[in-house]
């Protein structure tokens, strides 16, 4: 096989069969398989696009139900294409139940050489990862299916944080995790220091403190933001933060105004709930990991070498003790916060007038 990690406790007795004729008999022979279990690692982000593939993977194996193991099981819940979902904190009694007779595909999008090349989007580079690319990816689509009483909850909790009335829009300025204090050698509460460490590493796409405040400031004239991070992320003043479960934050997306975010979960959410937004970005490329019905704003010329996707930690780009760093000042998330107001106004519905 070309591309994608595949194991299977059932396979054909055929000795020297070729990849290619393996593949073809896996996908021809769904009786042989009473599962397939997709391993996906990595972020929120990721796990959502990789829902897209959840239709072919059910028209490749119709036969076979699928199982998820991921660290995201919240994403996949009520999804009509998986039997069932697993958290990789709790894979309880997975090899028992499952091992026999199970199709196993856990292939790494990020390490698909079209991907790589900065010519294959992230859910086609799950497709070819996956050998599924053969089947017609005629959609970029990700999917998340919410229950009414999650979106009637959402309801409830954008009238109880609304200020004054105002329209709800959803503010994601960072993505990402706080780095250890012992590796910034400095105290586990010096919240800023571990931020910014922890910004430079994550591909070069989140917003500096600074400019999302004054982003957020513009916003608040006219409306009520909620930022979407998390409890221990440096806190905007006059925004609100989105102290709710997952499932929640996707709700509530559902039901917002609009949102502005940079290359994080949220935009890939947006995807899934067909909420158009505006998304900032900077060293990753719309293209790879964006969506066409959000407004994609970038600024050109920057530097010399635009959607650069460094640093890249799948091939070892930044690790303890080294990690890249832009030579360009990261001159491609030098925004100008009126630009993006304006930017904003400038989607469908949304008007300072």
């Amino acid at each position: 096989m070309q591309n994608a990690f595949y194991t299977t406790c059932c396979m054909p007795t055929t000795t020297g069969i070729t990849g290619e004729a393996m593949w073809t008999a896996l996908q021809t022979t769904g009786s042989l398989y009473e599962h397939v279990i997709l391993i996906i690692h990595g972020g929120i982000g990721k796990n959502i696009a990789a829902t897209a593939m959840l239709p072919l993977v059910k028209n490749a194996h119709p036969d076979c139900k699928i199982i998820v193991i991921t660290g995201y099981p919240d994403i996949f819940l009520y999804n009509p294409h998986v039997f069932r979902v697993y958290n990789f904190a709790n894979p309880l009694n997975v090899y028992d139940d499952y091992h026999d007779c199970s199709l196993v595909i856990a292939g790494e999008p990020y390490l698909d050489f079209g991907y790589l090349k900065k010519k294959r989007h992230l859910i086609d580079a799950f497709a070819s990862m996956w050998n599924l690319h053969k089947s017609c990816v005629t959609s970029k689509v990700p999917h998340i299916f919410l229950l009414k009483k999650e979106l009637e909850s959402a309801n409830s909790f954008l009238e109880s944080i609304s200020d004054k009335g105002k329209p709800v829009v959803m503010f994601q300025w960072a993505g990402g995790f706080l780095a250890p204090s012992q590796e910034c050698q400095c105290d586990e509460k010096d919240v800023r220091k571990r931020f910014d460490i922890g910004r430079q590493r994550a591909y070069r796409r989140g917003l500096s403190i600074e400019l999302a405040q004054k982003i957020a400031d513009r916003l608040s004239e006219k409306y009520t933001v909620l930022c979407v991070q998390t409890p221990d992320y440096p806190k905007l003043e006059g925004t609100k933060i989105t102290n709710i479960p997952l499932r929640g934050t996707f709700a509530v997306l559902s039901k917002v105004k609009s949102f502005i975010a940079i290359d994080s979960f949220l935009q890939h959410a947006s995807a899934a709930l067909n909420k158009r937004g505006l998304v900032l970005w900077g060293g990753t490329s719309p293209n790879l990991l964006g969506y066409a019905h959000n407004l994609n704003y970038w600024l050109t010329d920057q530097c010399g070498n635009s959607f650069c996707h460094r640093p890249n930690s799948y091939l070892f780009d930044s690790q303890s003790g080294y990690s890249w760093n832009c030579p360009y000042d990261e001159a491609c998330l030098d925004f100008d916060p009126d630009v993006i107001i304006e930017k904003f106004n400038e989607l469908e519905g949304i008007s300072e007038n």
